[in-house]
């Protein structure tokens, strides 16, 4: 569910994101999505693969090569350059020598953290069969760096669900090494005149972000930063708790830094440095929101939910969470808008205890996170979890979450409770973290839940709620919008989720009503 939204005055409008393909724009551009082709960024396959969609449960194993087939194999990769950059596409030649291939041959990607320690082999991130090739080359890509070496292997089928590694290429290393600073987002902060800056890379000892006004040469710098990061024994239950390099893999130190003295509907160049000699970011530019009770013209937000969804049949689903990136940031590059944030209500990456796809997912939103502030909601499939509570960083953990009788609250995190989440995305700290926060930007009050804590009257989340709500000055900001990832009205007849959205109706709705909210926005139904 993606929306525009518009706040003008006493009008609001809201228009599918498919329609930003209809508006007049400059030059034409390249529409980036076309560069993820396979193996390396948001790429949902359309078929299991060799073994299987469940990382955690593979159902394959993996053969010694036999003397016959040593003796018969001179099969090599080729590269290339065995020096890329971020986000760079590889080309994989394949020379079989006077191997014969096979329908079932297939050429899997590794991303290699401990050159003494390679990934065993059913941990690959992706894949590429080889009937799809075209004169034995392969296209992977975009390539994250994901703070690791890539590395790509050939495999044949042997029978009995088997197969034998053909051949492997070189290690393919990435130009500034596991220390450039990437995954760059912006978020409001409680303060109007500051906004956070979060970023990822390998831990370094200096790290700071140098900042200037477009129209001023003067050059402002922030030294202090926060870094956290997490372990695998820090989420709740597996697959998240397992340590693989397709399951948990070390998420790297997320560092965050505030800007101070910012002025309203501004904007700002910012570049992030990993410390005196180190790689540095590219330059980015950030817009920042109107002052509370204060707007000039139109103020514009992206409403959407379940980027990463995996339910949209092919051939759509090879690029559809590029492509929404893509149609974002033409809107954003329109000089007649004004958008000044994204709200993303739930349903980010769709890891589930995959942590390389959080890698994934912050080169994906990066073009866009990077340049207005990017809010963000849990849903589901970022805290739903049946135990190891005592994990849980939003302090629901006594009851291993909110598993109502009516509802279908399982285990869609895949263990992971909301704590990367929790990690990479620091939201207002009015509320309790990521769970629950507000915000006020121009003449709208956003007041974000989650769907997927007890909202019944009497519950923490409920009381804060209230609060919140009750505290909105309507003479300054006279919009009030809720945003939480479960919807309170549904559309189709999948009974599981009607109960949900009649459960969230009965708690909810009279509260609403009673505080005017003029517009609730879920995602969780995914467009088809």
């Amino acid at each position: 569910m993606v929306h525009a939204l518009h706040a003008v005055g006493t009008l609001v409008l809201l228009s599918c994101l498919a329609s930003m393909q209809t508006r007049a724009h400059g030059p034409s551009r390249r529409n980036h999505a076309d560069d993820h082709v396979r193996g390396g960024a948001w790429i949902h396959h359309e078929d299991a693969g060799p073994c299987g969609r469940d990382p955690l449960r593979r159902n394959c194993s993996f053969a010694a090569p036999h003397a016959r087939l040593l003796a018969a194999t001179d099969l090599k990769l080729s590269l290339p350059s065995l020096v890329i950059d971020h986000l760079d596409v590889v080309t994989v030649t394949v020379q079989p020598g006077a191997y014969k291939p096979t329908s079932y041959d297939w050429v899997g990607v590794f991303c290699v953290d401990d050159e003494a320690n390679p990934p065993p082999n059913k941990e690959y991130l992706d894949w590429h069969w080889m009937t799809g090739a075209t004169d034995s080359s392969l296209r992977f890509g975009p390539l994250i760096n994901m703070r690791c070496a890539w590395q790509f292997r050939y495999f044949t089928y042997e029978g009995a669900n088997a197969f034998v590694k053909v051949a492997e290429s070189p290690l393919v290393r990435m130009r500034h090494g596991p220390e450039q600073p990437l995954h760059v987002r912006v978020a409001a902060t409680c303060d109007p005149t500051a906004m956070r800056v979060m970023w990822v890379s390998a831990p370094v000892d200096a790290p700071f972000v140098e900042y200037w006004e477009a129209s001023s040469n003067i050059v402002r710098r922030v030294n202090v930063v926060e870094r956290t990061t997490y372990a695998a024994s820090d989420m709740c239950e597996a697959r998240a708790t397992t340590v693989a390099s397709n399951l948990f893999r070390d998420p790297g130190i997320i560092y965050s830094a505030v800007l101070p003295d910012l002025k309203p509907e501004a904007t700002y160049s910012y570049r992030i440095h990993s410390g005196s000699g180190k790689p540095h970011s590219k330059t980015f530019k950030l817009r920042t929101p109107p002052a509370p009770g204060v707007q000039n013209g139109v103020t514009s937000f992206f409403v959407f939910g379940d980027l990463g969804d995996k339910t949209i049949t092919p051939p759509a689903s090879s690029k559809r969470a590029a492509t929404t990136v893509e149609l974002i940031r033409r809107d954003m590059s329109d000089p007649r808008s004004n958008y000044v944030a994204v709200m993303h209500d739930g349903d980010l990456s769709y890891a589930m205890g995959a942590g390389y796809l959080w890698d994934q997912f912050g080169a994906l939103i990066e073009p866009v996170a990077s340049e207005v502030a990017y809010m963000v909601a849990v849903g589901n499939h970022e805290y739903c979890y049946m135990s190891g509570g005592h994990k849980d960083p939003s302090g629901a953990g006594a009851t291993n979450g909110f598993h109502p009788p009516e509802g279908n609250y399982g285990r869609d995190s895949g263990g992971e409770c909301g704590v990367p989440t929790n990690k990479r995305f620091i939201m207002p700290d009015n509320g309790n973290q990521v769970f629950w926060w507000s915000v006020e930007m121009g003449l709208v009050h956003h007041t974000t839940i989650s769907s997927e804590h007890d909202y019944q009257p009497g519950s923490t989340m409920y009381t804060w709620l209230e609060r919140d709500l009750a505290s909105v000055d309507r003479s300054k900001t006279p919009w009030l919008f809720l945003h939480l990832h479960r919807p309170m009205y549904t559309s189709e007849n999948y009974p599981d989720d009607h109960r949900v959205s009649l459960l969230i109706r009965k708690n909810l709705e009279p509260l609403l009503a009673k505080y005017r909210v003029d517009a609730v926005f879920s995602g969780h139904y995914h467009a088809r």
